[in-house]
């Protein structure tokens, strides 16, 4: 499976940077564009950086998530790893030439888009917190243009008053257009069947197109008689 991966760094405003005993590398952004179905994986690190003291500790909360249902990830900061719905965590104590990071493993389920936000400090020290982000962009891949090849629109030719169609890939637009490029059904679909009833569609050739996050990934011919 290809995977592309695009990843760019904006910065956030810190809160009292100078107030902390860590530094953030490389980013506090990390923005992904991913294939549907494929995983991948970001850290953000938080590099010591006090000579002052022994170690130190993190924690962490989540302030922002928008990533949407269905997506499958987990969540790893130093030393500890989290599944289901974690909202905050403590990180064990490192100190000179080591860091504490937060890492996220993502698999996008559909051609959405989502962020997490974190807000990271010095255990204790809240008021003083840092903004980390992870950005997801999934698109469809050609794995999901060639899965369209599959979709079976029946009976064809059709009376104009019931379809079926079989093999719909999840979160799709479905739209019939007639001869003259006029849309006479648009609708999402979430199943991967689909039965259209009343449609009375009159005499002649129909388009019925599927698209994913505003892309076409299929057509199919549909011819009333």
């Amino acid at each position: 499976m290809r995977k592309i991966y695009t990843l760019i760094a904006a910065t956030f405003l810190l809160t009292s940077l100078n107030a902390q005993d860590y530094n953030i590398t490389l980013n506090d952004t990390i923005e992904q564009t991913v294939i549907v179905g494929s995983y991948t994986d970001a850290t953000i690190y938080m590099n010591y950086d006090n000579s002052t003291t022994d170690s130190l500790r993190l924690q962490w909360e989540i302030i922002e998530n928008t990533i949407p249902a269905g997506w499958d990830y987990s969540i790893c900061d130093y030393t500890n790893c989290y599944t289901g719905n974690i909202t905050s965590g403590t990180m064990s104590k490192f100190g000179m030439n080591q860091s504490g990071f937060i890492k996220l493993n993502m698999l996008a389920s559909t051609a959405e888009s989502g962020q997490l936000r974190f807000k990271v400090y010095n255990t204790g020290n809240a008021i003083n917190a840092d903004t980390i982000a992870f950005i997801y962009n999934a698109v469809l891949g050609l794995e999901d243009i060639d899965l369209g090849q599959h979709i079976n629109v029946f009976p064809n030719p059709s009376t104009g008053n019931q379809v079926s169609i079989q093999n719909i890939l999840p979160n799709t637009k479905l739209s019939i257009i007639n001869a003259l490029g006029q849309a006479v059904l648009s609708q999402t679909i979430n199943s991967d069947k689909l039965v259209i009833s009343n449609l009375n569609l009159r005499k002649g050739l129909y388009f019925i197109r599927f698209e994913r996050a505003n892309t076409l990934y299929a057509t199919r011919k549909l011819i009333v008689k």
